[in-house]
């Protein structure tokens, strides 16, 4: 098998192919494959119209389960040629619907929590109404008092302010060591990145403008009834930016048929954890490890 490393050029034919063969995780999608590409050093290939990818995690490299309608042939496939070669076959990102496809091997499970995407309803995050949302309008409201703001599309003409932002609200400094601290200082290379190739990406971003300056900034793509969040940020300093940000993102760019968002998951930082539990998630999409084992 030839795997091959993502480029930004290949962004509209998996986004054609995701429209078709929708997996509701962030890690297939666009943003998922191509962004962190040089973090996670994917690489992927098409196989008898299946799409497979692959990724190096803290356990070694990993396929995610091949997509398409052949997807089952193919996993066999893989694990196979591996087999023959003496090598268990590591699979990431494995859904419980997935798991049965094992049962014919000698395998592991391993549960990926800190890998588990955030999914909430698109209308909840629309509003953020009702009791179990008073928190973050009662800082919306506190903004409110004292400013007003404007929600601007990002666009090829005024990405480069969305660049700066994000590279003015840098977390790299304050990240946790090791792990976490290396993938935060990647998430600036990533934000540039995309913001360099903005129309190539073929993203949908907005930005809250408040007084002349951004307070927040969100990047996102569409996969039928999903919109997947992939970059989020807020000027910690304002009270009230962060759920603003949240609430007019997911408002503008979620219409009839979009049902659900996707805002990734945690990465396993306590922090994050805990913000994004509090935005009261509808679903969790639940992610395991799955080792198979060549002997």
């Amino acid at each position: 098998m030839n795997f091959k490393k993502p480029t930004v050029s290949l962004a509209p034919e998996l986004r054609e192919f995701f429209s078709r063969h929708h997996e509701r995780i962030a890690d297939l999608t666009v943003g998922g494959v191509i962004m962190w590409r040089d973090f996670f050093k994917t690489e992927y290939l098409f196989s008898e119209d299946c799409f497979l990818l692959s990724a190096e995690t803290q356990s070694g490299r990993g396929f995610y389960f091949p997509l398409g309608d052949n997807r089952e042939a193919v996993a066999a496939h893989l694990i196979e040629s591996r087999g023959k070669e003496g090598l268990d076959t590591l699979f990431i990102g494995i859904s419980p619907d997935k798991l049965s496809f094992f049962d014919s091997y000698k395998h592991t499970v391993k549960e990926d929590r800190d890998m588990f995407d955030y999914i909430y309803s698109s209308e909840d995050l629309s509003t953020l109404s009702g009791r179990r949302y008073a928190g973050q309008r009662n800082h919306i409201n506190a903004f409110m008092k004292g400013g007003t703001f404007e929600y601007l599309p990002i666009t090829g003409d005024n990405c480069s302010l969305a660049k700066a932002f994000f590279e003015n609200t840098s977390r790299a400094s304050s990240a946790e060591d090791g792990y976490y601290s290396r993938l935060s200082a990647a998430e600036d290379s990533v934000c540039s990145e995309v913001f360099d190739n903005w129309d190539a990406y073929g993203f949908i971003g907005g930005m809250i403008v408040s007084d002349g300056r951004i307070i927040g900034a969100a990047v996102g793509d569409v996969i039928d009834d999903t919109l997947y969040v992939h970059i989020e940020r807020a000027d910690s300093s304002v009270r009230g930016a962060y759920p603003l940000t949240v609430r007019e993102f997911a408002a503008h760019n979620c219409d009839d048929g979009i049902k659900y968002i996707n805002r990734e998951d945690d990465a396993g930082i306590a922090g994050l954890r805990t913000a994004k539990l509090a935005y009261h998630p509808c679903l969790m999409a639940e992610k395991y490890s799955v080792t198979v084992s060549s002997k």
